[in-house]
């Protein structure tokens, strides 16, 4: 699991950008029980690399 601002780091993007990705359903978020953190799975962020640019962020 990692957190937004890793995720941002390996996809070279903004943190916006990944909550962006999480409110757009591209990516699935997880709290932990305080509920003031958000963590991602490292899969998912990085099968988002290998994703063709059309297919990251479905449309609204």
């Amino acid at each position: 699991m990692i957190t937004i601002n890793q995720a941002a780091i390996i996809l070279n993007v903004h943190p916006n950008t990944i909550r962006n990705y999480i409110d757009r359903g591209c990516l699935k978020p997880f709290s932990l029980p305080s509920g003031k953190k958000i963590l991602l799975y490292e899969d998912d962020v990085r099968n988002l690399i290998q994703a063709k640019p059309q297919e990251r962020l479905p449309n609204e």
